[in-house]
């Protein structure tokens, strides 16, 4: 019967060749050395290429003297693996504590190995054992900071459905697949305003209105609105004065028809007050000259 203890015993030790715990515990009481049980327990978990199945194991303290080979847990798999220790001794107290056995080719000491703070076990998931969840070819899971979610490869967060159709997000990733959705949210008031190639997509407006922002107050989107003062721009042109400040007209002006005469130049430059010339002989019309006596006189040529 006691053999088939050991060889169960054996079954349950982590296998041989790990590391070498060696120590000798005393009573804080009175110094002396300790005598009692001392209880291992771990669970399973993957050192390197070593399967490790869940086990117990109970030394006896003799003479204080503690003797264990565990096989190393600090890079296990799950991490935050570790052994639970328990210590029953003869004087009647109880105490249990942690161990994180490091992977050593020397003896280590229980204070090598005892941690203070329990460590936290990882959870380890089958992959069969994870849904799609949403998540597209070439995405891994990543933390969007609230909660874990498919992410591009990269590490960016990639916008879900509803961030690209409200297009307010400016922090996650647009996929080929989230901005085709964000342009179908938009595709009814796209569509609803017709063919620009035809020009019916273009909103009907009052005639000689213009797209403008507001025309007084605060900046605000434009809309179609009527023209006012302060939209035409100030023309620094001189407008004012009389033509003598031009050194050209624009082009000729206009001339009066054969025989006539102009009285004078309107202010386009053309001829005005056209005046037919007088014509046939000169003695027509009318005396010349008079003599001292008021009466006619012939003209004289030169002596």
């Amino acid at each position: 019967m006691m053999r088939r203890w050991v060889w169960l015993l054996l079954l349950a030790l982590p296998a041989m060749g790990g590391t070498r715990i060696r120590d000798t515990v005393y009573y804080a009481v009175n110094g002396e050395k300790a005598a009692g049980q001392v209880t291992i327990t771990w669970p399973s978990f993957k050192s390197g290429s070593r399967t490790v199945v869940a086990g117990r194991m109970v030394l006896q303290l003799t003479a204080g003297v503690l003797s264990a080979d565990l096989e190393p847990n600090d890079a296990a798999i799950p991490a935050g693996t570790s052994y639970t220790v328990t210590y029953q001794l003869s004087e009647g107290s109880r105490s249990t504590e942690w161990w994180v056995v490091p992977t050593s080719a020397g003896v280590k000491t229980i204070s090598d190995v005892r941690v203070t703070t329990v460590p936290t076990p990882g959870m380890t998931v089958n992959l069969t054992q994870i849904s799609q969840s949403g998540a597209e070819t070439g995405q891994v899971v990543g933390w969007n900071g609230t909660a874990w979610q498919p992410v591009a490869s990269s590490g960016a967060i990639v916008a879900t459905q509803a961030e690209a159709e409200a297009g307010v997000e400016n922090t996650h990733q647009m996929t080929p697949l989230r901005s085709a959705q964000a342009i179908a949210a938009l595709a009814g008031d796209v569509k609803a305003v017709g063919d620009c190639a035809s020009g019916s997509c273009y909103q009907a407006a009052t005639a000689n209105y213009v797209y403008a922002g507001p025309a007084t107050g605060a900046a605000a989107p434009a809309a179609l609105r009527a023209l006012v003062s302060a939209d035409i721009p100030a023309n620094t042109a001189d407008t004012s004065g009389t033509a003598a400040k031009a050194t050209a007209l624009a082009a000729n002006g206009g001339n009066c028809s054969a025989g006539n005469y102009p009285l004078g130049v309107d202010a386009s430059g053309a001829a005005e007050n056209c005046t037919a010339a007088a014509t046939g002989d000169v003695g027509a019309v009318g005396d010349c000259a008079r003599n001292a006596a008021g009466a006619a006189a012939p003209l004289a040529g030169p002596a």
